[in-house]
């Protein structure tokens, strides 16, 4: 039988008070900016409404479908959830007597946001079982005529548009917008609607659906599906939840988070993909943004107009179940079913900046950050998963390639075995790339410095500074052929590995390509057996080793490397027994070499010529030979052999011994006939003389060099004759005269 609605009009006036139409007012339109959400509010009702009848006839074969009907004057709702009783009705019919505070499983169990739909409507009407009412000014029910069209277990909610501020083509346009763009979403962890059909009289209409596959305890593959006219949406989620203890419920809670599932048409497979925008769902979609990737559930409390959640005990106890829930069931389900790609690490929260340290959603920042670090969910290069503290990533994709995890290990010489991350992380996926490597930012920068989760990052360059002899010498050929080509399509690091022993020579050493003073440690082999460290020849037969090679500078054996390495070496004993026609071979290769068209060459035989005693002199006044650098070499002239006379500092080339090609080689090399002064103004200068630092920056004044070297002049002034005074004279004192006596300033600065 029906309820008595009179008596229940007269308990709510009597606690209400009789002018209860301005509070009415103000909750149905003021609390929700939306004016349109008790559509939302209705389909809590029904989900409500289903689980009860679920609960109390399990057997029930009724649908679980609801139906939105909107008429040119009034919205009908209708759904086969359990029939209302008095209880419901004293619920419907007063303003906080829901029990949704009592029961947080209960989500829509007419509080305050059943008033919601007052804001189209002034007089609802609700059918359900025996009960047949019309609600006036917010709290009084009265009892209504049963309408005809109503199918028994169904509920109908009629909402006449009645309302004094609203005519009904307004309401009519209004409701229609909002039932196009609800969106397939709503039903996602709806346990009890499968099905929201709504119908626009003799327009439109549409239908969203949801199919769901358990996928073990923990998970389910979720369909949501939009159907309107010719175009439909389809969306599947993982959704996975969490069993809750909740207090005054008498069935479970649960807190659920859902990853959206895409075809990646390029790898041909389902991966999870982040969402743009992801407010938190209690039940439904509230105005709270998340910032997550996902969409987390759960029965949180929420603000009296679902803007946002209290800061409280029990919100705060939701949110770290879904931390638990992310970390102990999702990443662990996703990892077995492969899951765990870039794609997936990018839709976790992984920007600090949108979880700062007083958010509320913080501790499920931490928690997943903590368990990416020490557990094996961060996904590999060869298709495992390891964790951030055993993780490595790769600058170059080719890296991963060239070094594998062994190599990777003993390069770093960390105590444990690495393994290289994913090529899919760059520098481009900015976000997930920061999260890992870490992030510090810059002046100009805003937001929180990320520490590295991962071991290091690694670019070829740094590749480099790690190599040493001991781990080459232990590579194959086969692999040491990858290394240069690596490096072979990386001109600008080439420079780089001239510091590093990565030529290998036929006999299996490693050696640097090149000595301090230039000279090449390996040269390319030539045709001929040769007496030359060469490269290995098996090595030089590869195409992309050979260029690479050549381009860190080794060339094959010639005329200059004959001399620097076979010639000159031995004028460099301490005794160097040659005979003539020995030294005249010497001559001959020295010249071929000098003709040599690379300059960089010709400047390293220079180089090594000034610095080699190899020119036969004889020493004047002594009459004995010796071999000298072309620095103390002279050609022979009368005044010369006067002032050198009796000196042994210094040797006169033999001009009958070598012919003027040879001749002209050694003025190149700095031989000369006449006395080396080396000097830092020249005479006659008025200019000042930049000097050495020496307790101070100092200047000689008008040319003034105290620092002048003459070659022989100590030997000449110890041995005075008349014809040394008068080259003294004449060559030195008169032309450096500036230079025997002068000032010097010093200061402090050097711009004095």
């Amino acid at each position: 039988m029906p309820s008595d609605y009179e008596q229940i009009c007269k308990d709510n006036i009597r606690r209400r008070g009789e002018e209860f139409d301005d509070i009415g007012r103000l909750i149905s339109e003021q609390l929700y900016s939306d004016r349109t959400h008790f559509i939302y509010e209705l389909l809590q009702n029904a989900e409500d409404a289903l689980e009860r009848r679920k609960r109390n006839n399990p057997e029930s074969e009724l649908p679980t479908n609801v139906k939105f009907l909107l008429y040119k004057d009034r919205l009908e709702f209708r759904h086969f959830g359990e029939n209302f009783n008095t209880n419901d009705v004293k619920g419907i019919s007063d303003v906080l007597k829901g029990t949704k505070s009592e029961d947080k499983t209960q989500i829509g169990k007419f509080g305050i946001g059943f008033k919601s739909v007052y804001a189209f409507t002034s007089t609802p009407e609700i059918h359900s079982g025996d009960e047949h009412f019309i609600i006036e000014r917010y709290i009084r029910p009265r009892s209504a005529d049963r309408i005809p069209q109503i199918a028994d277990g169904e509920t109908v909610f009629v909402l006449p548009f009645n309302h004094k501020d609203l005519s009904k083509e307004q309401a009519f346009k209004l409701i229609e917008e909002k039932l196009k763009k609800i969106g397939s979403r709503v039903l996602l962890f709806l346990r009890n609607i499968t099905e929201i059909e709504w119908k626009i009289e003799d327009q439109d209409e549409g239908l969203y659906l949801k199919e769901s596959k358990q996928q073990g305890r923990f998970a389910q593959k979720v369909t949501v599906i939009g159907q309107h006219g010719n175009e439909d949406e389809e969306e599947e989620w993982l959704v996975f939840r969490r069993q809750i203890e909740v207090v005054n419920s008498s069935v479970e809670g649960f807190v659920e988070v859902a990853f959206r599932l895409i075809e990646d048409k390029k790898e041909g497979k389902k991966i999870i993909r982040r969402i743009e925008s992801s407010p938190l769902v209690v039940y439904f979609p509230t105005k709270l943004e998340t910032r997550f990737g996902f969409l987390i559930h759960g029965p949180y409390d929420t603000t009296a107009s679902r803007s946002g959640i209290k800061d409280n005990e029990w919100n705060r106890s939701l949110i770290l179940e879904t931390a638990d829930l992310l970390t102990e069931t999702v990443l662990p389900w996703l990892k077995q079913k492969r899951l765990l790609t870039t794609s997936f690490l990018e839709a976790l929260p992984i920007r600090p900046v949108d979880f700062p340290q007083d958010s509320l959603f913080r501790p499920i920042y931490e928690k997943v950050r903590v368990a990416l670090r020490d557990q094996e969910f961060l996904p590999t290069a060869d298709g495992k998963y390891v964790a951030g503290k055993r993780a490595v990533l790769a600058r170059a994709e080719d890296l991963v390639d060239l070094i594998s995890s062994e190599q990777l290990s003993s390069l770093i010489k960390e105590s444990q075995n690495l393994e290289w991350l994913t090529t899919d992380i760059t520098e481009n996926r900015k976000d997930i790339h920061r999260y890992l490597v870490g992030w510090k930012p810059s002046y100009y920068d805003t937001g929180e410095e990320i520490e590295s989760l991962i071991v290091a990052e690694i670019r070829p360059q740094d590749l480099i500074e790690k190599l040493m002899s001991d781990f080459l010498k232990d590579q194959s050929i086969t692999w040491l052929l990858k290394f240069y080509a690596f490096f072979e399509k990386r001109p600008a690091l080439i420079d780089k590995l001239k510091n590093k022993p990565v030529v290998r020579l036929e006999e299996g050493h490693h050696v640097i390509p090149f000595k301090q003073d230039g000279s090449p440690n390996a040269y390319l082999p030539p045709e001929n057996d040769t007496e030359f460290p060469v490269v290995c020849r098996k090595i030089s037969k590869d195409e992309k080793a050979l260029e690479f090679l050549k381009k860190l500078g080794l060339t094959k054996p010639d005329a200059v490397a004959e001399v620097i390495e076979h010639v000159l070496p031995e004028y460099r004993q301490s005794n160097p027994d040659i005979s003539d026609d020995e030294h005249r071979q010497d001559i001959k290769k020295i010249l071929k070499a000098y003709e040599t068209d690379s300059q960089k060459k010709k400047k390293r035989l220079i180089e090594q010529l000034q610095a080699t005693k190899f020119i036969f002199t004889e020493t004047p006044g002594i009459e004995t030979t010796s071999f000298r650098r072309p620095i103390d070499a002279y050609f022979w002239s009368h005044e010369l052999e006067a002032y050198f006379s009796g000196s042994n500092t210094v040797g006169f080339v033999r001009p009958d011994f070598y012919d003027q090609s040879v001749l002209a080689l050694f003025e190149d090399l700095g031989v000369t006939d006449k006395i080396r002064i080396r000097c830092k103004s020249k005479n006659g200068s008025v200019d000042y003389v930049q000097l050495e630092y020496k307790n101070g920056y100092r200047r000689g004044l008008r040319g003034f060099d105290p620092n002048i070297q003459i070659d022989g002049i100590q030997y000449a002034i110890m041995n005075p004759s008349v014809e040394r005074s008068k080259i003294i004279w004449n060559e030195i004192a008169v032309k450096y005269s500036h230079c025997i006596k002068g000032k010097i300033l010093r200061s402090s600065r050097q711009d004095f």
